[in-house]
């Protein structure tokens, strides 16, 4: 997660220009493990730094914290 956290902030509380992930959309897992892998705009592609399996803890962890705010 402190891959993360550099851009998008402890428990996803942005302060900078980063992606809220707290309002990215539930149902796009695609499109977050596409935005991870490959990278998008300013956020650099992790996928030679991150297994399928943790950018699925990753994506469990936006969703919990996402319900926590709800």
């Amino acid at each position: 997660m402190s891959f993360c956290a550099r851009c998008h902030g402890i428990n996803l509380a942005t302060t900078g220009s980063a992606y809220d992930l707290r309002t990215f959309p539930r149902e796009d897992r695609e499109r977050f493990f596409r935005a991870v892998t490959k990278g998008l705009r300013a956020m650099p592609a992790w996928e030679s730094s991150l297994k399928p399996e943790e950018i699925e803890t990753i994506w469990a962890y936006v969703r919990s914290v996402q319900s926590g705010s709800q």
